[in-house]
C-alpha cells in the first residue's frame, strides 16, 4: 500500500514538472504573435489545393495569426522584396518568421542542364545563404529555415536536393539558426499535387510541423 502511495505521489510529481515546462517553453509565443511566411509556394500553395486547404489556412484553423508573403514560383531573388514589406510593419519581437525558398531556383537553373554539375547548386546556394543572413540583419527576429523535400515524380532532382539540404544544415548549425525538417514528412505522393505542390494532406501537414516547431 506504502508502494502504491509512493509511486502516486511520484507520477503527481512527474505531472506538474512535465506540464510546468512546457508551458514555460511555450511561454515566449502565444497566439496572439505572428507566424510569418517568406519565400515559395512550399509556404504559398493556394492556387494548388481547395479552399481553406492551403499551409496558411491550415495554420489559421488551430487559431494562429499569420502574415503570409510567400508567393507561388517565388526564387532567392523575390525574397527581399517581401522582407521590405516587413521592414514597413511593427514586429513583435516574438513574432516568428519561416523561410522556404530555393527550390524553384533548383528546377530553373536544371531544367535543360545535367543533374550532375553541381557548381551552378554551389551558385545557388551562395546566394541564399547571402539573402538568409541579410535577412538576419533586416529584422530581429526568430528565423526558422525550411529544407526542400523529395517529391516522388522528380527523382532526377533527388541528389540536387539531398546535396542542397546537407548544404543548409551545415550553413544553420554554423550561423545559429533552426531548420524545420518537412522533408522527413513529405514521403507520400499523396503529399503531393502538380508533381511538387503541397496537396491537401500536405500542406496539413507543414502547418502542422510549423506549429509544432514554436
Amino acid at each position: 500500500m506504502n508502494n502504491l502511495i509512493f509511486v502516486s505521489i511520484i507520477s503527481l510529481f512527474m505531472f506538474f514538472f512535465v506540464h510546468s515546462f512546457f508551458d514555460m517553453y511555450k511561454e515566449n509565443f502565444d497566439k496572439q504573435n505572428n507566424i510569418i511566411l517568406i519565400g515559395d509556394s512550399i509556404l504559398e500553395n493556394s492556387n494548388y489545393v481547395e479552399k481553406y486547404f492551403s499551409v496558411e489556412s491550415s495554420i489559421k484553423k488551430k487559431y494562429y495569426k499569420v502574415i503570409n508573403l510567400a508567393q507561388d514560383n517565388a526564387v532567392i531573388e523575390q525574397v527581399s522584396t517581401q522582407i521590405k514589406y516587413l521592414q514597413q510593419k511593427k514586429l513583435d519581437k516574438k513574432d516568428i518568421v519561416f523561410i522556404s525558398v530555393g527550390g524553384n531556383n533548383i528546377l530553373n537553373s536544371y531544367r535543360f542542364r545535367k543533374k550532375n554539375n553541381n557548381k551552378i547548386l554551389n551558385d545557388i546556394f551562395q546566394k541564399y545563404t547571402k539573402t538568409i543572413l541579410n535577412i538576419k540583419n533586416y529584422i530581429p527576429n526568430k528565423l526558422v529555415l525550411l529544407n526542400i523535400y523529395l517529391p516522388p515524380n522528380v527523382k532526377e532532382y533527388h541528389p540536387l536536393i539531398k546535396l542542397w539540404n546537407k548544404k543548409q544544415q551545415k550553413f544553420a548549425s554554423a550561423n545559429n539558426f533552426k531548420i524545420l525538417d518537412i522533408n522527413t514528412l513529405m514521403n507520400n505522393k499523396n503529399h503531393f499535387i502538380k508533381d511538387i505542390e503541397p496537396s491537401n494532406d500536405g500542406g496539413r501537414i507543414i502547418a502542422n510541423a510549423i506549429i509544432n516547431s514554436i
